[in-house]
């Protein structure tokens, strides 16, 4: 296409220079005058057909060479122990630094899911359970995607490299999760929808009130005075108005799905420090009855990555932002994805507790100042 094009331009200022040259008008003035005026005349205008026509041949040439690189892409060659690795249409990522926690373990036997977990430097190297594929920071290294050069290390962003994994071994459904989040269902397909073609019949949709773009999922699963991790400080007040449902109609999907924690949930720093009693644990549990819920475009609510679940054509959106402080990092990617989720005629969904989140040790001190972008 690009030699066309540079064909093109070739002929078109041939055309023009033979037409100045038919043109030739005999001013005021001797012919040697004339001669010398148009020789500088022809001069310049060849010297500038030759430099735009090498610079769109170079640029030409530059983005042919690109896209040649784009069409012709191929995956990176699979080091010897990946080639072991079933395909699977269903995965679930997990990132850890412990040994293999009980939750890990409970995972590690579902049927029908593979699990891929993504290690770190503080990982331990025996890391291993059946029907999971541990990925080393020295195998993260083997695979070469083109993104591990940008994830810094001891950083919750490596969880990328899991996504990608599981993509490219079949994943049709990606279920993340944290390794000390205990399934409190016998299976996720008890807790979340699966399979699209089957949807919940009980299946909420929010009804916004008047100028209201946000909403607190906890308040439908029986919790008004609790928020999510990075909920709107300045829309708290209002999780105490009425809110209104409708059945969730045709021409939306649950592509990415958000199931709420029993235990010590998701909630902000300031949360914390305001409500926790020293020397407790926060110990909340949500409404079992409660159905699903769905949010219709134009509303929106933060969800994070430690319950949730994607569907095939919102994998997209599972990219974990590198340069955020780690409290911050998900529910960016959260509010940049069910927005983006509405032109492909998704919804983001929430169910209620599915696992139970006995959470481990944090400094709320240090989690507010990690999360002040959110504030």
């Amino acid at each position: 296409m690009i030699s066309v094009l540079l064909a093109v331009l070739f002929v078109v200022s041939l055309c023009v220079f033979c037409r100045a040259r038919s043109q030739k008008k005999v001013a005021r003035g001797t012919a040697l005058h004339w001669r010398f005026a148009m020789a500088s005349r022809d001069s310049r205008f060849i010297a500038t057909a030759i430099v735009v026509t090498a610079v769109v041949f170079i640029g030409g040439r530059f983005l042919y060479t690109r896209q040649d690189d784009d069409n012709n892409f191929s995956p990176n060659p699979m080091p010897d122990w990946e080639k072991n690795v079933k395909n699977n249409s269903r995965w679930i990522v997990v990132t850890t630094i412990q040994l293999p926690t009980k939750p890990m373990i409970t995972l590690s036997k579902l049927v029908g899911w593979a699990v891929v977990v993504v290690g770190d430097t503080k990982t331990p190297a025996s890391w291993s359970l059946p029907n999971c594929v541990f990925l080393s920071v020295e195998r993260q290294k083997e695979l070469n995607y083109r993104i591990h050069k940008l994830l810094p290390y001891r950083a919750y962003s490596r969880k990328n490299i899991g996504y990608l994994f599981a993509i490219r071994h079949g994943a049709r459904v990606i279920y993340e999760t944290d390794d000390d989040n205990e399934l409190i269902t016998n299976t996720i397909e008890e807790a979340f929808q699966v399979d699209l073609k089957h949807l919940n019949k009980d299946l909420l949709i929010y009804q916004p009130g008047p100028n209201q773009s946000t909403v607190n999922p906890y308040v439908h699963f029986g919790q008004p005075s609790v928020w999510p991790r990075g909920y709107p400080l300045s829309d708290i007040a209002l999780s105490y108005q009425p809110v209104r449902y409708a059945k969730f109609g045709a021409g939306l999907m649950p592509l990415i799905q958000q199931g709420v924690a029993n235990g010590d949930p998701d909630v902000d720093a300031i949360f914390r420090l305001t409500r926790k009693e020293a020397g407790k644990k926060i110990v909340i549990k949500f409404d079992p009855k409660a159905p699903p819920v769905a949010l219709p475009p134009f509303m929106m609510t933060p969800f994070n990555s430690q319950n949730t679940l994607f569907h095939y054509q919102s994998l997209w959106g599972m990219l974990i932002p590198i340069t955020t402080t780690f409290r911050v990092c998900d529910i960016w990617r959260g509010y940049w994805a069910q927005r983006l989720n509405w032109e492909v005629g998704g919804s983001l969904t929430f169910s209620t507790a599915s696992v139970y989140q006995d959470r481990n040790e944090h400094d709320f001190t240090l989690d507010y100042a990690d999360e002040l972008d959110l504030y």
